[in-house]
């Protein structure tokens, strides 16, 4: 039988977020040094055609023009060693079809050659403006169809490069947008080995690389497999490992910011619990995850959700038992909503009108998440942190919707309404907190599971004083400062913020 093709393809699309870039040639550098001339490798980009995409959502010319300056002034220095493909080279005769679609699920059953089209483009939109429930108008349709093109577009590049440049293997970024969709979709289906690359953030000059092997960032299996693959193989006493694992939950507690600056219990009283609390009653708290950030990841977590969003099952749930006797239960509206005005979350409120026994706590509310926990009987949790933060301290937890969790003993997952209301009638007991303890460890460090980012941002100084960060790919004649006063030229010459050609739609209902 003939050999396996060798041949590697990159792909990355988001140059203008020089971290990301950074990430994606760090992972070059290191095939190209493992390759020892077994096969050839191709970087493909975008030099303009992919519009709107993830980091330029209105189609701004000017950007697609910095983009690719950074993208040449990256892999300028890897010309004798890779061979650089440009998307238009292979899409000169392109025609864009039409979809139909009039709902956001009639969005998710969309397919192009097995790409899974409708998931890329509605996160990315999502990304941009956070609106579940787009009102799907003329003026939406004109802006979602050109991110379906796109892909289309990209979809078919990709198949041909495969095939024209034997391609044996790829690399590229996270994988779940509109401009990088297609990549997961195809080496998913046609078993070539890939990596998603990710990064997890420390401080402004401290990035690890996060690899996952042939699936998304957000796999379930896969994340499952890993919590417990580095519970097993740290280096740490299992006392010791308790001991990371527990401060993960204190910290949280106590309103320590975790790597990425995020204090979500800031401004909350530790000790406030709404006014109408009845210890006689069961109480009851549901806590309301961010919908937004996993709506459009696609089948792997919406198989595991038992309703299709969190309004459905909340509605499903007090139909059954809203106004019941001896029952009150308190819905914790996520802070991360607070600034998100679409109906989805408006909505919300409308529970506490319709039932007696129903409590909605604004986002912006000082009630305290953890009292809640503390003093709740039991906690239902659409794939928050939360789910497994009530299983650390002692409370029955309810697992609604997929989480990275979900397999470890952490909570209890009913498949319906029915087993719902039946866990709800019983006295629960709380589940494992030694695996609470476990997803706390793998959360409480990159430095377990991912690498050290060689190619980290570095202070750049102009006449003794700092100016700004630096990437080690981003120089001009080797000098980082001479490329940021090219790209601050560049910057002025094209005039950024004039030159938008799209706008957003996003009226939601």
């Amino acid at each position: 039988m003939p050999d396996s093709p060798k041949n590697i393809l990159f792909y990355f699309a988001w140059q203008l977020n020089p971290v990301h870039f950074g990430v994606v040639i760090e992972q070059l550098e290191r095939v190209i040094a493992e390759n020892k001339g077994e096969g050839k490798i191709f970087f493909l980009s975008c030099d303009g055609v992919l519009k709107p995409c993830h980091t330029n959502r209105e189609g701004d010319p000017a950007k697609c023009t910095l983009c690719q300056f950074n993208n040449h002034t990256a892999l300028s220095q890897y010309k004798d060693k890779i061979e650089v493909l440009k998307i238009s080279d292979y899409s000169k005769h392109f025609t864009a079809p039409s979809f139909e679609y009039n709902s956001v699920p009639d969005i998710k059953k969309l397919r192009y050659k097995d790409v899974q089209i409708g998931y890329g483009a509605f996160s990315t939109y999502i990304s941009a403006t956070r609106n579940l429930e787009p009102v799907m108008d003329a003026e939406f349709r004109e802006y979602f169809d050109k991110m379906l093109a796109s892909q289309v577009m990209l979809t078919d590049v990709v198949l041909d490069l495969i095939e024209q440049k034997q391609i044996g293997s790829s690399y590229f970024f996270n994988g779940r947008t509109a401009d990088t969709r297609p990549l997961y979709d195809i080496c998913k289906t046609r078993g070539i080995p890939f990596v998603s690359l990710e990064f997890a953030r420390k401080n402004d000059q401290e990035y690890f690389i996060n690899e996952f092997f042939n699936c998304l960032p957000h796999d379930i299996d896969f994340n499952h497999e890993r919590v417990l693959r580095v519970w097993e193989t740290g280096p740490e006493s299992e006392a010791d490992k308790i001991a990371f694992g527990t401060a993960f939950y204190e910290k949280r507690k106590n309103g320590i910011a975790d790597s990425e600056k995020r204090n979500y219990v800031a401004g909350q009283d530790k000790e406030l619990l709404p006014e109408n609390w009845d210890e006689s009653k069961k109480n009851i708290g549901i806590f309301i995850s961010s919908e937004d950030e996993f709506a459009a990841i696609g089948d792997i977590f919406d198989k595991l959700a038992v309703f299709p969003t969190q309004e459905e099952g909340i509605k499903a749930i007090l139909g059954r038992l809203g106004n019941a006797e001896g029952y009150h239960f308190y819905i914790r509206v996520h802070p991360n909503l607070k600034a998100v005005k679409y109906s989805y979350v408006t909505r919300l409120q409308d529970f506490q009108d319709q039932y007696d026994n129903v409590t909605v706590i604004d986002p912006k509310s000082r009630i305290s998440t953890y009292a809640l926990i503390d003093h709740a009987d039991v906690t239902l949790a659409f794939g928050s942190t939360v789910g497994a933060e009530a299983a650390y301290w002692g409370k029955p937890s309810i697992i609604l919707a997929a989480c990275w969790y979900y397999h470890l003993d952490i909570g209890y997952k009913p498949k319906n309404v029915d087993e719902i209301v039946m866990l709800l009638g019983q006295e629960l007991s709380a589940k494992s907190k030694l695996d609470a303890i476990k997803y706390g460890y793998y959360l409480s460090g990159a430095e377990k599971f991912m690498r050290p980012n060689a190619f980290n941002p570095f202070p750049i100084t102009f006449m003794g004083k700092k100016i700004g960060l630096g990437h080690k790919h981003l120089t001009i004649l080797g000098s980082p400062l001479l490329y940021r006063l090219t790209l601050t030229t560049y910057k002025s010459i094209l005039g950024l913020r004039k030159n938008k050609k799209l706008t957003i739609p996003r009226k939601g209902m």
